[in-house]
């Protein structure tokens, strides 16, 4: 704090009334700061940052001498000292003498300044002033309120024209205690941790709670909320993304009330409802309103995948529950019951009402204890996806962000990096994983082929019926154009990408059932392959007519195509062997206990087998990328990718724990974190760079960044 220039004081007659707190201030003040312990309070604080405007706050502050209470008026020049004791003519003079200011003593303790300011003492009060003070006969509040302890209090005027105080208390650098005096009731004080931390995801942006009273003080609006809500209402926000939490009293169904309003769908089963026009604090009521009944709390937000956000966060063990390290730094410093608590990323507001008091506390959070601050045994996660049944079915499309899964109960989902984009309910069963070209999403199902573009619309010509598909879908391109075949109804048929027919050829009854479709170009005629259960067929296109057929050992065999050349791979009395177009066949693997799964790898089929506890990583071409050791008895699911760095990494689903396991090619365990996951793995690589290990936990869509 800086020093003025030199004063000189001149004391005469004035004002013949003793100047107190109770006469010096009036309704002419709008705030009035009074400094008990100087030494406490940061005066850059946008609090008492007012303070810098009064000439005389640096040097007083300066010079406490025994100046217990400092009273400065914020729109005023005028300041009222206290003293510890009474002062005298020759204290008044000694204490200006040490500000460099000269002074003269009247007999009448009144005083005027050489530069118009003027002053009077009397018993432990000093006031200092500018041009005139008149004491008033009325006292604006009650001053014996004031909390002499604290580091400062503020005496503010109210929007009604009344004046309320606030003790602060700067108990540490980033924490500070206020209490201010009102003509208001007590509230209930309420664990609102104890009722929403389930419910609040680890990576809230910000969250809001309000005892049920005091919102109704806030936003005194009748809402449908004040027929359930029992201890009070949360506001969680991410970022645009807002949703309210409230309990409701024990007995009662939410939905049952709602049913008694206008514009409301809901649906008993699934425990949801939507509605629209009817008001709710901190939504938009013009907007469509979504409400879940979840974990006997009620889920309200204009964004059905708000609500399907925070469900997922408790479902994956994301929440604030969970996040003991997260949660004990929120909570630990701050009170246990509260009428109002708000968190950001920087700070912590809690208010509890008492009788004619708000005791509200504020904690800042240091660089140490931020909400990046996580339990060190978890991995972080981007948002969990809300799925309606177990997946059958991932699949990453190549250089973008987008990923189709498929669940069990055939809807189909496109997802973004963020959110899922949209979803379709398929009508028959799907067959094999979908086929991207360019834009397109071609996909067959038991009863035809639906080609979709990435909005969700119908591609033109599609969806082609079928009255029953037995095949997969394959794509090839030929002639400078995208074509899909696939085999229907006794007929192996050709489209382009357009829904236009190309050809239909008629097959054996043999070649009908359960069929693997594989087409191969080869000297300017297209051939397609055929496998069943017992029977492998090639088929010429051009000429319709079927080239060969081979029988086949009863096994699990798999269509393969490889820079060209066409083979089968397959599990036959535990043997893993390859069969050759030409008929060479060659056992690749002995004693295999199944064939866990196949994925593709860029133009490469790759299979996955197990033996006993090994499990082999084996390419289409029958040569064996890897194979290691594992302790888990029961794998659900693996799959592989290539990183950037062109290391080879394997991740499988342990089906009894729901947990999933990294390893690299060679069987070295990579992740110590803790992963869930369960049904599906699936690696996929972002347009950034980045690498996702893709699974479901607890009925939502999982996601975690790698970092290998």
């Amino acid at each position: 704090m800086g020093w003025i220039s030199y004063i000189t004081f001149t004391l005469v007659e004035g004002s013949s009334t003793p100047p107190t707190p109770e006469n010096t201030f009036s309704e002419k003040d709008d705030t009035i700061i009074v400094v008990h312990n100087y030494l406490e309070i940061d005066y850059n604080n946008s609090i008492v940052s007012s303070l810098q405007k009064n000439s005389f706050y640096s040097i007083l502050l300066n010079e406490p001498e025994r100046i217990q209470h400092f009273y400065f008026s914020t729109n005023r020049e005028l300041v009222l000292l206290e003293r510890s004791k009474p002062w005298t003519s020759e204290l008044v003079k000694k204490y200006f003498e040490t500000l460099s200011i000269s002074s003269t003593i009247s007999t009448q303790k009144h005083l005027s300044l050489s530069n118009n300011w003027k002053g009077e003492f009397h018993g432990k009060y000093l006031i200092i002033y500018l041009n005139e003070w008149t004491p008033t006969e009325k006292s604006i509040v009650s001053w014996k309120y004031l909390d002499r302890k604290s580091s400062l209090s503020l005496v503010y005027k109210t929007a009604d024209q009344t004046y309320e105080i606030e003790d602060s208390y700067y108990i540490s650098s980033n924490h500070a205690k206020y209490i201010t005096h009102t003509g208001s009731k007590a509230l209930p004080l309420i664990n609102d941790q104890e009722i929403f931390q389930e419910l609040i995801p680890a990576d809230f942006h910000s969250y809001t709670f309000f005892e049920k009273n005091y919102l109704k003080t806030k936003y005194p609006k009748k809402s449908i909320l004040d027929e359930w809500m029992n201890y009070g209402l949360a506001l969680v926000s991410n970022q645009n993304d807002t949703c309210l939490i409230t309990d409701y009293k024990p007995g009662q169904d939410p939905l049952a009330i709602l049913s008694e309003l206008n514009n409301v769908d809901i649906s008993t089963k699934q425990k949801q409802a939507t509605l629209k026009g009817h008001y709710f604090p901190f939504l938009h009521s013009t907007k469509k309103v979504y409400i879940e009944i979840f974990n006997n709390n009620v889920l309200i937000s204009n964004s059905q995948q708000s609500i399907n956000r925070l469900i997922g966060a408790y479902e994956t063990g994301g929440n604030l529950e969970q996040s003991t390290t997260l949660k004990y730094k929120l909570f630990s410093n701050s009170p246990q019951k509260v009428s109002y608590r708000n968190f950001d990323h920087n700070q912590q507001l809690t208010m509890s009402r008492l009788t004619h008091a708000n005791h509200s506390t504020l904690q800042v959070y240091t660089e140490n204890s931020s909400h990046a601050d996580t339990d060190s045994k978890e991995l972080p996660k981007l948002n969990p996806l809300r799925l309606d049944d177990n997946l059958i079915s991932l699949n990453p499309i190549p250089n973008s962000n987008f990923l189709v899964a498929i669940t069990r109960s055939n809807m189909l989902y496109f997802i973004g990096s963020k959110q899922i984009l949209w979803s379709k309910n398929l009508e028959s069963d799907p067959i094999g994983n979908p086929v991207f070209i360019g834009n397109g999403v071609f996909l067959t199902t038991k009863n035809g082929i639906i080609g979709l573009d990435r909005a969700g619309n119908n591609l033109g010509g599609f969806p082609i019926s079928s009255n029953e598909v037995t095949s997969n879908l394959f794509s090839y391109y030929w002639n400078k154009k995208d074509y899909i075949a696939f085999v229907s109804d006794g007929q192996l048929q050709g489209y382009s990408t357009d829904g236009k027919l190309s050809y239909k050829i008629g097959i054996g009854g043999n070649l009908q059932k359960n069929a693997q479709l594989v087409i191969q170009g080869k000297k300017g005629d297209l051939i397609a392959h055929i496998c069943t259960e017992s029977t492998w067929s090639s088929i010429s296109v051009k000429r319709k007519k079927t080239l060969k057929t081979t029988s086949l050992n009863e096994g699990e065999w798999n269509l393969v195509k490889v820079n060209g050349t066409v083979s089968l791979l397959g599990l036959v009395k535990k043997q893993f062997v390859r069969i050759t177009e030409n008929g060479t066949k060659a056992m690749l693997i002995g004693n295999v206990s199944s064939i866990l799964s196949s994925q593709t790898l860029g133009e490469e089929r790759i299979f996955f087998l197990t033996q006993q506890n090994i499990i082999y990583v084996i390419n289409g071409s029958g040569i064996i990328l890897g194979q290691f050791n594992s302790t888990i008895t029961s794998i659900d699911d693996a799959s592989i990718i290539k990183l950037s760095t062109n290391k080879i990494i394997v991740g499988i689903i342990d089906g009894i724990a729901n947990n999933c396991y990294i390893y690299t090619i060679n069987g070295n365990e990579l992740n110590k974190e803790n992963l869930e996951g369960s049904n599906k793995i699936m690696f996929q690589k972002q347009t950034d760079g980045t690498v996702l290990l893709v699974s479901q936990a607890n009925g939502y869509l999982i996601r975690y960044p790698l970092n290998y």
